[in-house]
């Protein structure tokens, strides 16, 4: 743009007089009218300033350098010019000037430099500080318009300290965030959880604005206090504070953000003394030194529990009068009624894998899993595995009559180990069917604790172990060359084995490996020709929503008839089943499916319904059924419809997707071709690439379950299924 029409003259010889006019003309070439007004006003304050001050030369440096150091310190968990900007008190006269609150509404306060968008999403009533040390807190609000009437699904975003005044982004190690969480309103506009009582805090006062406060003789303390975020589209974003009336610095606030309004009292809350626990969160109740002691299970989050006692003296001579017989007969009583048939005080052979997925397993066992089982007295004998097979090598030799299950503290591929080491022994049959397997879930994909427990989380798990029953499951055998394995989970070929096995590099991303691994394949629109050969027993998927239904609506106990017949073999022991269709090896039987596959993307045939924590494949999968499940995906769909079935999941729409080939078989044979080199994952674990067999043995193997099914939906509207007389 040509300057001379506006009539600036030559920007040299400048004078006090004239350079506030001229810089303004220099800069309204923009055509921006906002950026033209915000500028001419900054320069003509800017300049007045200098003006007025008489500013010298040194103080002008000064004031460089300190906005240098100030941007120098700033980082991704700190903000010193949001923190300059506060005790400046523009903060908040901006906030109050683009957010005028009428007086009936609540009136917004400074950000400060501490939110950050990586809160994790709370249910109300959730604990949102772990600090042990801090004064418990029960926050319950309600959201209302200017009419008083509830606001639902506001987005509230939270964040406090901890009892020592610091935020979780000031410590450098932190394990994640804390002291924060995100909630949404219900349908009466409120939310509650649980936190501690804020305490006063300095702001951050070893940098640039810290030396400032120091050379103004201010102080840089901030007042008790708690922020909340407000947000839902089609009303005002709100900032806030709520305060603690009688701080020590209610009316000296480093920032200026205290206002009247915001200013609360706290109140005592005195709960009933009568305490509801679950019978399943009950662990133990004993009488010692004429106390009844009741361990139990207090559930901290949705994902995280932890034991906890209760007490209760009785009269000094109770044990041997009355009450200390009611006593007695109470706890024995609590104790059958809190197990029922489950096996209490269970002898466990644990298997502490360090190495599974993100590598947490030490951690995992020593902070949420051994403090439960201790509570639940189980009688534990712990071995940290060293290399790999090693889980294979200790069940082939493990003493049966000793333990009442082996547990894996680690991902999904100890277990495989853990399954063929039992299958290896020369009594196999009767060991499968005689010592439990059970899982602590600390890998990437943690598939049998989602299956068995409903969660991929520790504690739960470890609950569910203390609480579990004995359980049938069915193995599938994998013959190839001239090995035979057994599978308790899945065997696959194509993109799903790819995104398994080549992305073992990125065991620290946990279960997100796999869909990283989905997502850089799909593109490539791969194909895997292959022969198949399938013993279909349920070809449609009406049927199989049918069969799904029949097994699900039975009152009997599913894996009954199976331990019946596992009683009378027991009896003598026995070796692995005989293989009804032969090996791989062998000729392919007249009565099997032959299908000429060119277009193959994905097979995947299961044992469970869930692969990962949201992955449930195999959502009509039955523990006992003899069945396995399995489907197939074309690989030549298109990138974003290949991503949208992927996508599907985590949803029941998935079993219904019409790219979809679902099916259920007791025996197949899988033949590559025109392929020189690819990936076969068994249970997640590879094996050489070519042709291999596998067929199902219902109810071989035997696991610690919640119960006898597995813990997941089904497939949609399966309950609604017609069920063939």
């Amino acid at each position: 743009m040509d300057p001379s029409p506006l009539n600036i003259p030559p920007l040299r010889d400048l004078t006090i007089e004239n350079i506030t006019e001229n810089v303004i003309l220099t800069n309204s070439l923009t055509e921006d009218a906002r950026m033209k007004y915000v500028l001419e006003r900054l320069v003509t304050h800017l300049h007045d300033f200098a003006r007025e001050t008489r500013l010298s030369f040194d103080e002008w440096m000064a004031g460089i350098k300190f906005l240098t150091e100030t941007g120098q310190i700033c980082s991704d968990v700190r903000q010193e010019f949001i923190l300059l900007s506060d005790v400046l008190g523009l903060s908040l006269l901006v906030d109050s000037i683009d957010h005028p609150k009428p007086a009936n509404s609540t009136e917004g306060t400074v950000l400060g430099p501490f939110h950050t968008h990586e809160a994790p999403s709370m249910s109300h009533g959730d604990r949102m500080s772990q600090d042990p040390n801090g004064e418990p807190l029960l926050v319950a609000c309600t959201i209302k318009d200017r009419e008083g009437n509830p606001i639902s699904g506001v987005k509230v975003d939270i964040w406090e300290t901890d009892s020592t005044g610091h935020y979780d982004v000031q410590y450098a190690n932190r394990p994640g965030p804390d002291g924060r969480c995100v909630m949404h309103s219900d349908g009466k506009g409120e939310f509650w959880f649980k936190a501690i009582k804020p305490v006063p805090y300095p702001i951050p006062h070893d940098g640039p604005v810290g030396k400032l406060l120091k050379k103004l003789h201010r102080h840089p303390y901030r007042p008790s206090h708690m922020h909340f975020m407000f947000d839902k589209e089609g009303y005002d974003h709100l900032i806030t504070s709520l305060y603690i009336r009688n701080d020590p610095y209610e009316t000296s606030d480093a920032v200026f953000g205290v206002k009247n309004s915001l200013i609360v009292e706290l109140a005592k809350v005195t709960f009933s003394s009568t305490q509801f626990i679950a019978l399943y969160d009950i662990l133990w109740a004993e009488i010692s030194n004429n106390v009844i002691s009741i361990d139990f299970i207090r559930h901290t989050s949705k994902s995280l529990m932890e034991p906890r006692k209760l007490s209760f003296p009785i009269a000094s001579n109770g044990l041997q009068n009355h009450d200390g017989i009611i006593a007695g007969a109470f706890c024995r009583t609590l104790l059958a009624r809190a197990y029922r048939e489950a096996k209490s005080r269970k002898r466990a052979y644990v298997l502490i894998n360090p190495n599974s997925g993100p590598g947490s397993a030490m951690r995992i066992w020593k902070n949420e899993v051994k403090p439960i089982f201790d509570a639940g007295r189980m009688e534990l004998h712990v071995v940290n595995l060293t290399h790999g097979g090693q889980a294979t090598e200790l069940a082939e030799k493990i003493d049966l009559g000793k333990y009442d299950t082996i547990i894996a503290c680690s991902g999904d591929g100890t277990l495989h180990e853990i399954f063929n080491g039992l299958g290896n022994r020369p009594d196999a049959g009767y060991a499968l069917a005689s010592m439990p397997v059970s899982h602590i879930p600390c890998g990437s994909g943690n598939a049998f604790s989602c299956n068995l427990y409903g969660s991929h989380r520790a504690s739960v798990a470890a609950l569910a172990i203390v609480k579990g029953i004995v359980a049938p499951i069915d193995l599938v055998s994998v013959t190839y060359s001239e090995r035979r394995i057994l599978s308790f989970l899945s065997q696959t070929v194509g993109i799903t084995a790819e995104s398994d096995l080549d992305t073992e590099h990125l065991r620290w991303m946990g279960s997100a490996r796999f869909e990283f691994g989905v997502i850089t394949r799909v593109f490539k629109q791969t194909c895997y020709p292959c022969d198949l050969a399938l013993k279909v027993e349920i070809e449609d998927k009406q049927g199989i929503k049918a069969h799904y239904r029949r097994h699900a609506s039975s009152t009997e106990d599913p894996g009954a008839a199976i331990r019946e017949v596992a009683k009378a073999n027991l009896a003598v022991g026995y070796d692995l089943p005989e293989l009804k269709y032969g090996t791989v090896q062998d000729s392919i039987p007249e009565s099997w499916k032959l299908i000429c596959e060119d277009k193959m993307g994905t097979f995947f045939a299961g044992n469970m319904a869930y692969m990962s924590p949201k992955v449930n494949i195999f959502p009509a999968s039955n523990m006992t059924d003899g069945l396995i499940d399995l489907i197939t995906v074309n690989g030549d769909l298109s990138p974003v419809t290949a991503l949208r079935v992927m996508s599907q999941t985590d949803s029941p729409t998935f079993f219904d997707n019409p790219h979809v080939k679902y099916r259920k078989i007791s025996a197949y044979r899988i033949t590559p071709r025109n392929q020189d080199d690819g990936c076969i994952s068994i249970d997640g674990e590879r094996i050489p690439f070519g042709p291999y067999q596998a067929e199902v043995h219902q109810g071989l193997g035997r696991v610690i379950s919640k119960s006898s099914t597995y813990q997941v939906e089904g497939p949609a509207n399966w309950d609604k299924a017609m069920i063939p007389d």
